[in-house]
């Protein structure tokens, strides 16, 4: 049977696409021909592709529904749409949950790069990376340059930033070779001292020093996102230009003072409602960035109660961040289910 359409006169087309064959739904004949256009297609186009082949001959009723149902039994087609095995979202780690009243006691560290910097005049080009230490419960950034990606560079990286924002209770890396030789070196450094100044001493108390397993980087996913927004800023920050050293390393604190005034919280429209968290806030009390307000305070006062006021400030910031920050953090955006485990089979 074929279909007698308005196409009748159309004399440059052929008689099947004038008059095309009728084929039932749910038939086997109809599946094979189905079959044989769509793996002429090389499995490849889609379901207005092959509707559009077929009918320069055929008129398949309820053709769309009749080429879903065969793409669903195609078996390469299944195997090349096949989603990768997932789980559903794990509990956040215990480090990312302590309550420490201080940024950067749990510390996360990660590289990025290489930048490409410019030496004296402008003829020696050298690789300078990134070394990004971020907290785990503030969400804070502080970025060194280091330049290369040895032990005793990122040692000194490290320092660095303790110097400057304290000496971390446990650090969070993965098994790159410089973070290995770099616990080494600081364990070796902690047997070496005296076990009672270690004890009468809070700044030499030994590190607890974590790494997450080889080829997972999805156990860091803390430190690869902060990696990821870092380099985004100093993109935008140099663009294109050849820069050297001293430049390089402005843009490495541009992009930090970004990372660190970014909120945390919801933002209200309502100027009533509290300031959203920034990670500033538990760095120095204040949103910071170029426009942050003053903290000077000209009265008298007493350095006692002066005192008191800090500790209450940073105090009030970590309830803030119990009750505020920690609640988002319940909540799994993605793998909502609990799949089936992959098993292999040994033959």
């Amino acid at each position: 049977m074929r279909c007698d359409g308005r196409l009748k006169y159309a004399e440059f087309l052929p008689q099947d696409a004038r008059f095309p064959i009728i084929l039932p739904r749910k038939n086997c004949v109809t599946k094979l021909i189905v079959k044989h256009y769509h793996e002429k297609d090389n499995h490849t186009g889609g379901t207005n592709q092959l509707l559009a082949a077929l009918s320069t001959r055929f008129l398949i009723i309820s053709g769309r529904e009749e080429i879903r149902e065969w793409e669903k039994e195609c078996n390469e087609c299944q195997r090349r749409k096949a989603k990768a095995g997932k789980q559903i979202m794990a509990p956040l780690p215990q480090i990312r949950l302590r309550f420490s009243l201080r940024a950067f006691a749990q510390t996360a560290v990660d590289y990025g790069g290489p930048f490409i910097t410019v030496q004296g005049r402008r003829t020696r080009r050298q690789k300078r990376y990134l070394c990004l230490f971020t907290c785990l419960a503030t969400r804070a950034a502080h970025l060194e340059m280091v330049y290369a990606l040895d032990t005793d560079s990122f040692l000194n990286a490290f320092y660095r930033m303790v110097n400057r924002r304290g000496l971390p209770k446990e650090m969070l890396s993965d098994n790159g070779g410089n973070f290995v030789g770099g616990h080494k070196e600081l364990s070796d450094l902690v047997k070496e001292l005296d076990q009672d100044k270690i004890v009468k001493s809070t700044a030499n108390q030994g590190i607890k020093w974590k790494f997450n397993p080889p080829h997972a980087p999805h156990f860091g996913g803390a430190h690869e996102i902060m990696i990821k927004g870092a380099k985004r800023a100093i993109y935008a920050i140099l663009g294109n230009a050849d820069i050297t050293d001293k430049e390089l390393m402005t843009a490495f604190t541009g992009a930090e003072a970004l990372q660190n005034s970014r909120p945390l919280t919801y933002q209200s429209p309502n100027s009533e409602d509290d300031m959203p968290l920034t990670p500033n806030h538990f760095l120095f009390g204040q949103v910071g960035g170029q426009f942050a307000p003053e903290s000077v305070d000209e009265t008298t006062f007493n350095p006692k109660k002066r005192w008191r006021r800090v500790q209450e400030l940073v105090r009030h910031f970590w309830h803030r961040w119990i009750r505020e920050w920690l609640p988002a953090l319940n909540v799994r955006r993605k793998w909502l289910t609990v799949e089936r485990d992959i098993q292999t089979t040994l033959y």
